[in-house]
């Protein structure tokens, strides 16, 4: 997804002025020629649980997935704080 696709709650749901920087930037980038995606944005606090538990079922136990997972109330994505960038050639 882009940073513009406002349809998917990933990035809607993102705090504004960090979604006001992402558009700079992915414009920025655009006028340079280069486009990047963001591979991971606001999750609900049922998907980050979600996260959890797979990461747990991974790593063996809740210590050594709490190294990789935050929890749903820690999470920067669950507070639309945070985005993970992906696929891009910028």
């Amino acid at each position: 997804m882009t940073v513009f696709d406002d349809a998917i709650p990933a990035v809607a749901k993102l705090d504004p002025d960090l979604l006001r920087a992402l558009r700079q930037a992915a414009t920025d980038a655009s006028d340079d020629g280069a486009e990047f995606y963001v591979s991971s944005g606001w999750r609900s606090p049922e998907y980050q649980d979600q996260f959890l538990r797979e990461a747990v079922a991974e790593y063996g136990s809740e210590d050594e997935a709490a190294r990789w997972v935050a929890t749903a109330t820690t999470s920067p994505h669950v507070a639309g704080d945070a985005v993970d960038i992906g696929h891009s050639d910028a």
